[in-house]
């Protein structure tokens, strides 16, 4: 047998591989280029789907805002501000104060000291802090939400829990929108003990 001799060009496969890799190359950075047109375009979408949002939120706070304007008057638009004065704290407060000399009342609002009372007559108290909420801004006929605060353990705390509550009582009679609600601090200081 005789040994031929086989010369094997690979040469041109070298080339077909080059050209398939060529080929998957260029294919890659197209599907690349095609994906981040499709990225831009869906933030672009975004984008535009956030700015409409917000201006469709603008649209309905400029429309509740007129409706609160619109409605002003009304006894509906007394209860929605007092209702957002409340939900932000910036509702009365009053404070029953007691020490050596007697008792006092504090109004807040705010967090800031409005006025103090320091009659002891229930009927002198609804008076004197009926000029307070006017000075504060409140209506005569004005919707007012109150937190009436005090210590139940102080001594003379009894009387003058009654002489308070006998004056938001006249209150009341002059003003049907004045409500409020007692917050005993001996109470809330025990539960969180």
């Amino acid at each position: 047998m005789k040994i031929r001799e086989i010369i094997l060009d690979f040469t041109s496969l070298l080339d077909v591989i080059m050209i398939i890799l060529f080929f998957f190359i260029l294919n890659y950075r197209q599907q690349m280029q095609t994906r981040v047109e499709q990225a831009e375009q869906n933030a672009a979408a975004a984008v535009a789907a956030a700015d409409a949002q917000m201006e469709e939120a603008d649209a309905l706070q400029l429309e509740a805002e007129a409706a609160l304007a619109a409605m002003d008057s009304s006894a509906q638009a007394d209860n929605t501000r007092a209702l957002l004065e409340f939900s932000r704290g910036e509702n009365v407060n009053i404070c029953l104060v007691t020490g050596e000399e007697g008792w006092r009342l504090d109004v807040y609002r705010a967090g800031a000291r409005i006025g103090s009372v320091t009659d002891r007559r229930s009927q002198k108290i609804g008076l004197e802090l009926n000029r307070i909420f006017a000075a504060a801004g409140y209506a005569p006929d004005g919707v007012i939400l109150c937190v009436f605060s005090y210590d139940s353990t102080q001594p003379g705390t009894r009387t003058a829990y009654e002489t308070v509550t006998e004056a938001f009582g006249q209150i009341k009679t002059g003003n049907r929108h004045f409500y409020y609600t007692e917050l005993d601090g001996a109470l809330t200081g025990a539960e969180g003990e």
